[in-house]
């Protein structure tokens, strides 16, 4: 349908034009500058961890180019030269804190660092009730660890929350943040003058996801959960620090950057979802960065302000797996795997060097990283050492380049651990073969590379 519109415009013998305006094609017109402009956002959004070609080289696993005027150097040559760290670098692998530490496993890997997790709900399985038993456990892991000339590095909250805390609301309620710092309080007086590195809560995000996948939440409960997270970090950095021995001691906490790509770039529902999924999950980075948290979880939004998080860390750790695409239907927004190979056994892309621009995007924060749980899951050990070597090149990169990086911890021991990334349990990730049950493991030939750092 049109509409006539006369303008008049002097034109030599002063004439008239008439000019016809075509609606449907000034809304078409309108409709493509905007999946231009969300195209333009997305590549923002998605390049760092696009493999922009694939080149199988002389090798069976390919290798991947991408945007080296962006990196500012080839991440993957064909000969990638040999990477030096500094000597003081922490090199370690993570655990639940709930097993036994293998410190002759750990040594043996020739690292120097291990991460683990005190269970809350193992220490504290009643409100107000520790178990004795528990604390003294965690506490001989921490003893062996110095002893041996590893560091300790201690979280407080990762995964399930205690029964009797679940039941009264679990992370809905703010209360929540402060029975945790009530806990992390105990505990940092229990360890005091033994551990220096501590992580308040790993992977806000994931513990949202992960009490929504059990609890049932809701896009708004999910909203609200995220706020009373952050400001619960807020508050054990604060408590923390005013006790004694903590303005020494180096407390963050740990959040995860994965990059999203559309699985339809030509999709303008895809295009919107992946720009909605990554502000999503750059949230907690964002609070800590200006002290606004844009919570979006679904077709919920929450604005929350603590101005007080932007100075509640001292290093910020990051949890890096790779990259997923998402798919917007009417039933909802679903991440997959990317389209692109070769893949883990679990499905997830391997993308080693989307590590570097991950340490550059939380470079941001103006403050130290440690790369705190980073693997792959390859039972087969095929894909892990060419994983191992592009990725601790990356991060060099981004050292070069200005990131104050601390150091890097795998992300587990033994297959048994696996990892949560993303809500999916992933196996396969160890660095040796056995189980902590048997009397001797082997090294895989992966687990070697990573020993040259320390030594």
């Amino acid at each position: 349908m049109c509409i006539r519109d006369s303008i008049n415009a002097e034109y030599g013998g002063g004439q008239k034009v008439e000019m016809d305006v075509d609606w449907f094609t000034t809304l078409a017109a309108i409709g493509l500058i905007a999946v231009g402009y969300g195209l333009v956002r997305t590549y923002q959004c998605a390049r760092p961890c696009a493999p922009w070609c694939w080149d199988t080289g002389h090798g069976t696993s390919p290798r991947q180019r991408i945007d080296l005027d962006q990196v500012g150097c080839d991440l993957c040559s064909a000969n990638l030269r040999q990477v030096q760290f500094p000597p003081e670098l922490l090199w370690g692998v993570c655990s639940p804190g709930a097993k036994p530490v293998d410190t002759t496993t750990v040594q043996q890997l020739g690292l120097n660092a291990h991460r683990i997790t005190l269970d809350w709900a193992s220490i504290e399985p009643e409100d107000g009730s520790t178990d004795e038993h528990a604390l003294t456990r965690y506490s001989g892991h921490v003893d062996d660890m110095v002893a041996a000339g590893i560091t300790p590095v201690i979280t407080l909250h990762s995964g399930r929350l205690p029964e009797w805390v679940r039941a009264r609301g679990g992370w809905q309620q703010a209360s929540s943040g402060e029975l945790l710092v009530r806990h992390a309080t105990m505990l940092f007086e229990r360890f005091r003058g033994r551990v220096k590195y501590w992580v308040t809560i790993d992977d806000p995000v994931e513990l949202v996801l992960l009490e929504r996948s059990e609890s049932g939440l809701s896009d708004a409960e999910c909203c609200r959960a995220l706020a009373n997270l952050m400001d619960a970090h807020v508050q054990l950095y604060t408590a923390l620090k005013s006790k004694v021995g903590g303005p020494h001691a180096q407390v963050g906490m740990v959040v995860q950057v994965m990059h999203f790509e559309p699985h339809r770039w030509w999709h303008p529902g895809d295009l919107w979802a992946t720009v909605s999924v990554q502000k999503a999950m750059s949230a907690p980075i964002e609070m800590l960065r200006t002290g606004q948290l844009s919570a979006m979880f679904g077709k919920e939004s929450l604005r929350h302000n603590n101005q007080a998080a932007s100075k509640s860390s001292d290093f910020v750790g990051l949890s890096y797996f790779g990259v997923q695409a998402v798919e917007w239907s009417f039933g909802g927004v679903h991440t997959r795997c990317g389209q692109y190979s070769p893949l883990t056994d679990t499905g997830m892309n391997f993308l080693p060097e989307g590590l570097c621009f991950a340490l550059q995007q939380l470079n941001r924060l103006k403050l130290p990283m440690v790369v705190a749980r980073h693997g792959i899951a390859d039972r087969a050990d095929a894909l892990r050492l060419l994983f191992l070597r592009r990725s601790l090149h990356a991060m060099s990169v981004a050292m070069q380049q200005g990131c104050m990086v601390l150091g890097y911890f795998y992300c587990s021991i033994y297959d048994e651990d696996g990892v949560r990334g993303l809500g999916v349990r992933q196996l396969g990730c160890g660095l040796v073969e056995g189980s902590r049950s048997e009397t001797a493991v082997v090294t895989r030939p992966s687990a070697r590379y990573l020993a040259q750092f320390t030594g």
